[in-house]
């Protein structure tokens, strides 16, 4: 029973990727690109330069669909992935992760030199 629960998640969330990707890829693509440059913009100029720039640049794109997500491509590298309805840019997934993997790297470390310090105090107790 469990396996058959997790078969049916498993094709639901399948299902969820495939119909929730970008269908229109290119024109969500711009769509997003121009919300995201303009959001911020307090005047008029700076908003079409804003808006004329993503879209100059989602223009030069080019966008390869696969069954559950669509990739952005400039220059031969993915920038953008398109899934379950959101935009995501790969360069910023790779920083946070690197700044996670450095996070935890230093945890580790302190962890590994409270312990240290633990068992030097541990045998100095068992040596007196």
């Amino acid at each position: 029973m469990k396996k058959l629960t997790i078969l049916v998640l498993l094709a639901a969330l399948i299902a969820a990727a495939h119909f929730t990707k970008p269908t229109e890829p290119k024109k969500s693509f711009t769509d997003f690109l121009v919300l995201k440059l303009t959001q911020n913009d307090n005047g008029v100029v700076k908003e079409k330069w804003d808006e004329l720039q993503a879209r100059t640049y989602a223009e030069s794109c080019d966008y390869v669909d696969h069954f559950l997500y669509v990739s952005v491509k400039k220059n031969g590298k993915t920038v953008y992935r398109g899934a379950f309805a959101h935009w995501f840019n790969t360069d910023e997934i790779k920083q946070d992760v690197k700044q996670l993997e450095n996070k935890a790297k230093t945890e580790v470390q302190g962890l590994e030199n409270s312990a240290g310090k633990v068992q030097d105090m541990a045998n100095k107790q068992m040596s007196h």
